[in-house]
């Protein structure tokens, strides 16, 4: 499947505050992309213009070569799909009305993410009685039942557990090898280790792209975040703050040891 998603110098400003500006870059292929950077770097905001909830004051975003801002929107939903944070749902939809909303009740595609996502013991159940974990996996499955070429995903995994989020970023790497995924992340541990690429946002701009080893360096790291101290911005049970003491090794996929404190 070829794939090429390009953003020319975009610009989105809200009453005269400009939230990105100059985001310029070219994703192609199948791959597992991360969206990474500090509270109100403008993450969520580029999300939300490559899923054409949002468009730029200035600049250019195309799909193999179409301008996205020109196409319909039901042509655009056949392209790209999202999964946000927030889902407004009925308070008493069932979790096999949500997986099948855009399939046929026999459609093998939420019937292969279910088995996958193991949601089968959960397909009668009301969603609001669903766990945290529970609900992002239906999410999840829902979404990626698209089959859309290009995945949206902002802060999916916010209020999982650790081994909870780790297993659903497996899943993510092995999708990522057919449709080209972009993900917002504030756990950097997992979005190093899965992703092939990363996007560093600063201020609204880019500030950094490139592996995780590129990213992942003493002065991104420090310029970023500040005395590499990252601080937790959710409210799980865990230490407020990750120091992360970078390491310059071959293996970006070990790139990072964490002290917790």
């Amino acid at each position: 499947m070829m794939i090429n998603l390009t953003a020319h110098n975009l610009l989105f400003q809200i009453h005269q505050k400009i939230l990105l500006s100059n985001i310029t870059f070219t994703l192609t292929d199948p791959q597992l992309v991360g969206i990474i950077g500090a509270n109100g770097s403008g993450k969520s905001t580029l999300i939300k213009l490559l899923a054409g909830l949002l468009k730029p004051n200035e600049g250019s975003l195309c799909y193999n070569h179409k301008n996205l801002s020109s196409l319909p929107a039901l042509e655009r939903a056949k392209m790209i799909s999202l999964l946000a944070p927030q889902w407004e749902l009925k308070p008493h939809i069932r979790v096999q009305e949500i997986l099948t909303h855009h399939h046929p009740i026999d459609s093998d595609r939420w019937q292969h993410y279910s088995d996958k996502l193991n949601l089968i013991p959960l397909l009668q159940r009301v969603f609001p009685s669903l766990s945290q974990g529970e609900q992002a996996r239906v999410l999840l499955a829902r979404t990626l039942a698209l089959q859309t070429p290009i995945l949206l995903l902002d802060e999916p995994f916010a209020n999982l557990d650790l081994e909870q989020e780790e297993k659903l970023w497996q899943l993510l790497k092995l999708e990522a090898k057919k449709r080209l995924i972009i993900i917002t992340s504030h756990n950097l541990q997992l979005c190093g280790h899965h992703a092939s690429q990363l996007i560093l946002l600063r201020d609204g701009s880019i500030y950094a792209m490139g592996t995780p080893k590129d990213i992942f360096t003493q002065k991104h790291l420090n310029e970023t975040w500040g005395s590499l101290a990252y601080r937790l911005e959710n409210k799980r049970k865990r230490p407020s703050y990750i120091w992360l003491e970078y390491e310059a090794i071959n293996d970006h996929h070990s790139y990072a040891s964490n002290k917790v404190f």
